[in-house]
């Protein structure tokens, strides 16, 4: 790991507005007033419909944007510098790589913009290449490739080093359901070497599975924030407080601070199998004035849709 200090990622009140493009159109608005922290062995997932920003957020972070407003900063540094950038490995949506040179070839090249090349990158290459199953593509002109083995080969490209932040953008979206497995598995590994990672996906269930909190974002902001004790739990409990005031509502958050509410159902995650309504009422003297008290599955998705509808 780098000896930089300070938490790898950084965002505080971070927001990008674009010029008008057309004389009849205004600014737009592509990320708003977002504030993020990633820290080491940390999995963090980013959600959104297309167009909510997270590219542009992700752009952001590697260094290729720059924020109108807020701040970022890399091992506490709110200036990325080469030694900065040195230390992390980014995966665009769409990797853009060499045509004419083979896979092997392409990591090399990586490898030798920072420096680095012998034995032990040769033994990084395939060691990477068999966790991701494209020994083959190694020997293979870039131009040849699958759309989902060229996605294999730039995820390569982002790990052929050791870095402290990783960040992917809808690196599973081309992958095989096997591919999928083998990138979040290795991705975990990662984690657990200590490595900051951020990982956009419109596929739910591996955020579902992969990331130990999640962002959800809408319209260039984020419009909920889930942490481990939410994707953990299992069901859901649906309050009806058209009738709860305001300081009694108040009162209903602090007691399940992983809620939400959407229109007049306070929606709260629930870990317990078993609920017994009466108890749960004479536990919870905040949900006391609250109407009918439903149950569904939690999933990833059900909040997702909640949250951007």
């Amino acid at each position: 790991m780098s000896s930089l200090g300070g938490v790898p990622l950084e965002l505080s009140e971070v927001g990008l507005t674009y010029p008008s493009l057309k004389r009849q159109t205004g600014p737009v608005e592509a990320v708003r007033e977002v504030s993020l922290v990633l820290r080491p062995g940390m999995i963090l997932g980013l959600a959104g419909p297309n167009g909510a920003g997270k590219t542009t957020l992700i752009e952001m972070c590697v260094g290729a944007l720059k924020p109108s407003s807020g701040r970022i900063s890399w091992f506490g540094n709110s200036k990325i510098d080469g030694e900065t950038r040195r230390r992390i490995g980014f995966c665009p949506d769409v990797p853009a790589l060499p045509q004419r040179l083979t896979g092997r070839e392409v990591l090399q090249f990586f490898a030798a913009l920072d420096g680095d090349s012998g034995p032990h990158i040769e033994a990084r290459i395939d060691y990477l290449a068999e966790r991701l199953r494209v020994q083959a593509a190694l020997e293979q002109l870039v131009g040849a490739l699958s759309r989902g083995t060229l996605q294999r080969l730039g995820i390569l490209q982002a790990l052929v080093h050791e870095r402290d932040i990783l960040l992917c953008d809808e690196s599973f979206a081309p992958l095989d359901p096997i591919a999928q497995v083998d990138l979040r598995l290795l991705l975990q590994e990662e984690a657990r070497r200590g490595a900051a990672i951020l990982v956009s996906s419109h596929q739910l269930d591996q955020l579902g599975k992969i990331a130990d909190e999640v962002a959800i974002m809408k319209n260039g902001s984020v419009a909920r924030y889930l942490k481990a004790g939410t994707l953990k739990a299992r069901r859901v409990i649906n309050l009806q407080i058209a009738a709860v005031d305001g300081e009694q509502l108040a009162q209903v958050y602090k007691d399940f601070p992983e809620g939400w509410l959407t229109g007049h159902t306070f929606r709260v995650p629930w870990h317990d199998e078993k609920l017994d309504e009466r108890v749960f009422r004479e536990s919870f003297p905040s949900v006391a004035g609250a109407g009918a008290i439903t149950i569904e599955q939690l999933s990833l998705e059900s909040i997702f849709l909640d949250a951007v509808a």
